[in-house]
């Protein structure tokens, strides 16, 4: 029999009676919970990991941290939130773990190499006085207590850029005032760096030989961070001023990814380095009439603390399939439309395509729009790869009113940019859109990644909306150490770009005149 304070340790797990009694139930590390309050076929995991998460430097507690141990192996994963004092538990199986913990107004921690261990509880069976075998239930092995510190989001915001972009005064008088709005609206400090200037090596001691060579690029941008600390990093100019970095994988089944998030991984081990996210405003060759549009865009919404979500438009062919892909299954496949789903054909551009007018008046209407389908980095089209909406559309449409947030995840290489031509990155921020988001390849997204984006932007009931660059970068990131830096894991995840502004964040303090809709505070 097992002594009474051994007993004790578990007796908030399962009846406690001998030690044999205790794990005969025991199955994958849990056990069968026999209360009317739980449910006869409920389990309980028999080891456990707690702690608290505190913010660095202050040690106050953070409430809301989403907390996850994941088994090294992937078999096994669980999460929960942090409470007020910054408490969190965690029940798992017995095994090797590693952890993250993310919040919207911190950086992603990860343990990542490292790793954690825990037992379920066993029995160990000795000898003692006149050979009588004593049983001794050992739980010491079964919890960990593990503290977790987050540093604050950075307040630093880089814009970048090369003398390759075309000068003018429209562009100067846009940086001057993006520069003063981030300082009064957000309390950022934004600073604007031509990398292949003599001012840049004045004030950061390092200058860019060769702005078409993406690699030098990171080391400068690499140098230039270890005097600023984490960033938001937003480059001014297509890939003819800025290059776009483009990094070989698996030659023979994948080839090159291209991807600004390249930018980010200053040392190397293709993932994305914590604390930073990065946004491009593109336009054509060296021209720079785009990237004033992209930031007057940026202005306004900083003006107006944000953009909103709460118009969301979709069109696809499978209203009918789970988010993000559809709605869900109050919709039928014979709909044309359902809640915020609109099927094309009929709506779009495309050859039997009957309702053009409605198509664009939902897209001048909504705040949030998804495009699926087929497509490139001029169009989207249909599964007949009929276009149903491309550039020239753009112009039929109204982006400015309400800045939206504009998301292509299933269109292949939507997200592509062109030296010289116009592309839909170009010209929807060119319009007024508030980001654009497509990936650069023929290949799906990761499945956490295209499960959480959207919750990540938009908030939850258990925290707030991140910002759409800390959203973006931070589940690639989450999604690496989760899958492993694989070929294969890098390529569904790193292709995903950002056009627009990283610091954005969703806002409620919007007003709509009745006369003409703009922004405005509260």
């Amino acid at each position: 029999m097992v002594g009474g304070i051994l007993c004790l340790t578990l007796s908030f797990l399962v009846p406690v009676g001998s030690a044999q009694a205790i794990l005969q139930e025991k199955e994958d590390d849990k056990v069968k919970i026999e209360d009317p309050n739980v449910g006869v076929d409920a389990m309980k995991y028999l080891c456990y990991f707690e702690g608290t998460v505190i913010e660095a430097g202050t040690g106050n507690p953070i409430k809301g941290a989403s907390v996850t141990f994941r088994k090294t192996d992937g078999s096994h994963t669980r999460s929960t939130l942090s409470r007020d004092s910054g408490y969190f538990r965690i029940e798992v199986r017995g095994g090797t773990y590693r952890y993250s913990a993310t919040h919207p107004d911190h950086i992603m921690y990860s343990n990542d190499p490292s790793s954690v261990s825990v037992r379920a509880p066993y029995i160990e069976t000795y000898r003692g006085h006149g050979g009588v075998e004593i049983e001794v239930l050992i739980t010491s092995e079964s919890h960990r207590d593990i503290d977790i510190e987050l540093d604050r989001r950075p307040e630093q915001v880089l814009l970048v850029t090369t003398s390759l972009l075309d000068g003018s005064a429209a562009l100067d008088d846009a940086i001057d005032r993006y520069i003063e709005v981030m300082d009064r609206k957000e309390g950022m400090e934004a600073t604007h760096v031509v990398l292949d200037s003599a001012a840049c090596r004045s004030e950061f001691g390092v200058r860019l030989d060769d702005p078409g060579d993406w690699e030098e690029t990171r080391e400068v941008l690499g140098e230039i961070v270890e005097e600023t600390g984490p960033a938001y990093i937003i480059l001014l100019g297509g890939p003819a001023v800025v290059a776009r970095p483009s990094n070989l994988l698996d030659p023979v089944f994948i080839g090159h990814v291209k991807s600004d998030a390249w930018y980010l991984d200053f040392d190397r081990d293709n993932v994305m380095d914590p604390g930073f996210a990065i946004g491009r405003f593109p336009d054509v060759s060296g021209d720079s009439g785009g990237v004033v549009a992209a930031l007057e865009t940026a202005i306004d919404l900083h003006e107006a603390w944000g953009y909103r979500l709460d118009r969301e438009a979709q069109f696809c062919t499978i209203c009918w399939y789970p988010p993000p892909l559809g709605v869900g299954d109050t919709c039928s496949e014979s709909d044309d439309e359902c809640g915020t789903c609109y099927r094309f054909p009929p709506y779009g551009t495309c050859s039997d395509c009957t309702r053009e007018d409605d198509f664009f008046s939902v897209i001048s209407w909504a705040n949030y729009l998804k495009f699926c389908g087929h497509g490139n980095a001029f169009r989207f089209s249909t599964e007949d790869r009929d276009p149903y909406f491309s550039t020239d559309d753009i112009a039929s449409v109204d982006l400015q009113t309400r800045h939206p947030v504009v998301s292509a995840f299933t269109p292949c290489d939507a997200g592509e940019l062109r030296r010289d031509d116009p592309t839909l990155a170009t010209e929807f921020l060119r319009a007024g859109a508030g980001a654009y988001v497509a990936k650069t390849t023929s290949d799906g997204i990761a499945s956490h990644f295209g499960a959480n984006f959207e919750p990540y932007i938009m908030g939850t009931s258990d925290r707030p909306s991140y910002r759409i660059g800390d959203a973006l970068y931070e589940l690639m990131r989450e999604t690496i150490l989760r899958e492993g830096a694989t070929d294969e894991i890098l390529n569904i995840t790193v292709p995903i770009n950002l056009y627009g502004d990283p610091t954005l964040d969703k806002t409620v303090r919007w007003f709509t005149y009745a006369v003409q809709p703009r922004f405005t505070d509260f």
